[in-house]
Parts: C-alpha cells; structure tokens; sequence
C-alpha cells in the first residue's frame, strides 16, 4: 500500500494501525444453523448449499490450510482464523455489537483517512457503517474493502 501511495507522492509517509478483534470469537457456531438459513433464505435446498459450502471450503484452505482447520477453535488454527468466524458472526449479534463498538472507539481514536479492509474485516466495517451507531463513523474518509465477503449468498 506505501508503494502504491509513494508512486503519486515519494515523500508521504502513511500510518498505519489495525482492528484486533481475534478475542472476540469463540471458534463456537452452528453450521446447521447456517445451512437451514440459506435455505429458508431460498438460497438453495440443503443439499445444494452443502455442495456450496464444500466448495468454497476447499478453495479457501489452499495451500495453508488443513482442510478441517475450519472446525478447530481459534486457539487451535494455525494463524488464528478459521472459516467459522463468519458463521459465527452471522449467528451472534452481541459479537457483532462488540465488534461495532470496538471499530467505531478505534477509528475515532486513530481517526484515519482511509480505512481498507478484508475478508471478515469488510463484513465488519460494512455492518457498523450502515449500523445506528455507526453510521457516520465513515464520513469524510474513504473505505477500501478486498477480498470481501458482502454479497456472498451463503
């Protein structure tokens, strides 16, 4: 990213902080829950979202991975993320609340002009900006989000 910036200005010279938000998940969640939601949703029947779930399971833990590292708690994993942190998410809304809050205390203290996110990290910076709470956390800076989750249907 300093590359890239320092092409258009050699001399700028970027700050950078992040989100730590790892302590928060428990590696517990339901994917039973997950899967009968899609298909309440009408995403897919059940078996087609298994079908769904195995693919985009496979594809997510090439090379690094084990292919059961999903199911592993935090603290197991070998870099302390797993798959489950999404469903987990999904299925917790006072994990979701903490998460708002403790992005929201860090942009208004670190108050960035840009913020970029990935992954996981989209989904938490998309759910508090169009959050109550934080719906004006990102006015006047630009957002930046790769790899991202939204729109993903399961």
């Amino acid at each position: 990213m300093t590359a890239g910036l320092q092409y258009f200005n050699p001399s700028l010279t970027p700050v950078y902080d992040h989100l730590d938000y790892d302590d928060l998940f428990t590696g517990h969640f339901n994917l039973l829950l997950d899967l009968a939601a899609a298909a309440r949703l009408g995403f897919a029947p059940i078996g087609a979202a298994l079908s769904d779930v195995a693919d985009r399971v496979s594809g997510w833990f090439r090379p690094r991975r084990g292919v059961f590292d999903w199911t592993k708690p935090i603290a197991e994993a070998a870099d302390g993320w797993h798959a489950g942190m999404v469903a987990e998410w999904d299925q917790k809304s006072d994990l979701r609340r903490q998460l708002r809050s403790r992005l929201i205390a860090k942009i208004n203290a670190f108050e960035p002009d840009i913020i970029a996110a990935h992954s996981l990290g989209s989904i938490v910076c998309y759910d508090t900006f169009t959050s109550r709470e934080g719906s004006g956390v990102c006015n006047g800076r630009y957002f930046i989000t790769f790899g991202s989750q939204i729109g993903n249907p399961f």
